[in-house]
């Protein structure tokens, strides 16, 4: 059995603001997959346009550009 590690998936907007928090919690090492309905944390669509999700986990640090299309 591995350790859980601490693992965090935000989206954020082009200027920097948090849009929304997904994950925050110990993650057991593995393959997710996580999802996003385009809301932000009040559970309000998101305005059309790009978006970046930033995942960190332990020292690992990603990031992966969300499109939401119009609607």
């Amino acid at each position: 059995s591995s350790t859980p590690t601490p693992v965090m998936v935000r989206v954020y907007s082009l200027t920097g603001v948090l849009v929304r928090e997904l994950v925050r919690e110990g993650v057991a090492p593995g393959e997710y997959v996580v999802g996003w309905d385009g809301a932000d944390r009040d559970g309000r669509p998101v305005p059309p346009g790009v978006y970046i999700a930033v995942m960190t986990a332990g020292s690992f640090r990603g990031m992966q550009r969300l499109i939401v299309p119009r609607r």
